[in-house]
């Protein structure tokens, strides 16, 4: 039977039957694989196998295309938050297919027919039943034992002092206001579970009546956490407040301030960038890591700051991961 040789990016493959066509691409499983890892990085929100694009012209070849709501400039990232120019798959245990990407914009527009979902920086109304205030939605965590929760200010519920505060099955409803890029405003119910304020956070535990998902505007996905340094100090950064994004610069790390009878730690020190009712609400880098959860506004050396607790913290004492 005649046969020829069929090569790859990467040197060869062994000799197969002519009637054969073989794929330079991963098959399902293996694919999957690799759109995980990439729907990990900031901003992605889809993959498929398509025409690479030079300029505004697609080309012959076929790439991994990664499916982003905007293209930040790459001086904006983190090298370890940048999308790899190519990914490999293992074909063997000792060889391996390379396989280009290519980053395109999907419009935001076009994610606008999706069902609204809970998630950073909506807004919990302030209620009577429960004593609490408004504040801002920071970021969902699937629980060990509460499955899928989204966090808020503890101080919210908790006003004064410390502890731990657990609501039992008479807590009250809450509403939440869904700060999405829908065209009809949204709400939600939610049931508070926990609050708390000690020295390392000051959070509480939201269960909401619907879906809840790390996507601000319901578009913007939450990348990970990041746990800041000194080294850090000077990092421009971003609170997710109701609906708005607010740039801020980090001016100090591992702080401990005094708030309302709680000595917190590990603090983070920002540019004043929040308003009354932003508690709770995420601070994020250019990649879309969570810094911090925001506690409160601080007069230091007669600048007004905003105060972010770790948000690293929140996922310690809950033994939760990001939902």
């Amino acid at each position: 039977m005649p046969t020829q040789a069929r090569k790859t990016r990467r040197g060869s493959l062994r000799r197969a039957p002519a009637e054969f066509a073989l794929s330079e691409f991963p098959p399902d499983g293996s694919l999957g694989e690799l759109y995980a890892e990439l729907l990990a990085y900031p901003n992605v929100h889809g993959c498929y196998i398509g025409r690479k694009t030079k300029g505004r012209r697609l080309t012959r070849e076929l790439s991994l295309i990664c499916c982003v709501h905007e293209k930040p400039h790459p001086s904006t990232m983190a090298r370890e938050q940048r999308i790899p120019r190519e990914v490999r798959w293992p074909r063997t245990r000792s060889k391996h297919f390379h396989l280009t990407t290519d980053v395109q914009v999907a419009a935001r527009g076009e994610t606008r027919d999706l069902a609204p979902v809970v998630g950073p920086g909506d807004e919990l109304r302030p209620s009577q039943a429960a004593h609490s205030g408004l504040a801002t939605l920071g970021i969902a965590l699937k629980h060990p034992t509460l499955g899928r929760v989204i966090t808020t200010a503890g101080h919210t519920f908790i006003p004064n002092g410390g502890g731990t505060q657990v609501f039992g099955p008479n807590a009250p409803v809450l509403t939440v206001a869904n700060a999405g890029d829908g065209t009809s405003p949204t709400t939600f119910q939610a049931i508070p579970l926990k609050a708390s304020r000690v020295p390392e956070a000051d959070y509480a535990l939201l269960q909401p009546q619907a879906e809840s998902r790390n996507l601000f505007r319901d578009s913007l996905s939450i990348s990970g956490i990041h746990f800041a340094r000194p080294e850090d100090v000077g990092t421009r950064l971003f609170a997710l407040t109701r609906g708005d994004i607010k740039p801020t610069v980090l001016r100090g790390v591992t702080g401990t301030l005094a708030f309302a009878g709680v000595q917190m730690t590990g603090l983070l020190i920002v540019d004043d960038v929040t308003a009354p009712g932003d508690s709770g609400c995420c601070l994020v880098d250019a990649g879309f890591r969570v810094w911090g959860l925001l506690v409160v506004g601080a007069l230091i050396d007669g600048v007004i700051r905003s105060v972010f607790a770790s948000a690293n913290f929140v996922l310690a004492l809950e033994n939760a991961q990001l939902a």
